[in-house]
């Protein structure tokens, strides 16, 4: 859901589970991710997460079932989100709450208290992404982190690109003596 929807970064906090992708179930679309793993045992994985995406200037969102600050349908797109789920049977850790610094629930109509961890990603990135589209603002990459990122997925899809590149530029480094 995350690649279909255009979202290049993933942060999978392994605490109890560990986090793996099934090729018959994502068809290569994890290939074209950037799935960011917190699976230490020496540290907290969630504040090292948090740690992580705030320096890079996101905001923490977390998904709640109740005590929210806000409806998905109401979150403030303003800055950059990073959006955290539970797992389906616990959810989200008291840290993970506590140490947000918005906490959001997805609008349920019917008896059921949640949606599957897959569905409620999906929902909320299908929304938030839509908003932007319709929004005014500037959430685009530049033109250079867009021109990194096909190069990375150029050098990705071609077999053995590592090691073409590295002949490439070995072999058309520009003399600068000329």
């Amino acid at each position: 859901s995350c690649e279909c929807l255009g979202v290049q970064d993933i942060h999978v906090i392994e605490n109890d589970n560990v986090y793996e992708t099934k090729d018959n179930v994502t068809m290569g679309a994890a290939d074209w991710i950037d799935l960011h793993r917190y699976n230490r045992n020496d540290v907290s994985n969630a504040e090292l997460c948090y740690k992580t995406l705030r320096s890079c200037g996101y905001k923490i969102v977390a998904t709640t079932l109740e005590d929210s600050d806000c409806s998905l349908h109401d979150l403030p797109l303003g800055s950059k989100l990073a959006i955290v789920f539970g797992d389906e049977e616990a959810g989200l850790t008291e840290f993970a709450i506590n140490n947000a610094d918005i906490r959001m629930t997805i609008p349920m109509y019917g008896f059921t208290q949640s949606f599957n961890l897959s569905v409620s990603a999906a929902i909320t990135l299908h929304n938030l992404i839509q908003r932007l589209h319709e929004s005014e603002i500037d959430w685009r990459l530049t033109e250079d982190e867009l021109f990194d990122l096909r190069y990375r997925w150029i050098k990705q899809s071609v077999n053995r690109g590592d090691a073409i590149e590295k002949r490439f530029l070995q072999e058309y480094t520009p003399d600068e003596s000329v």
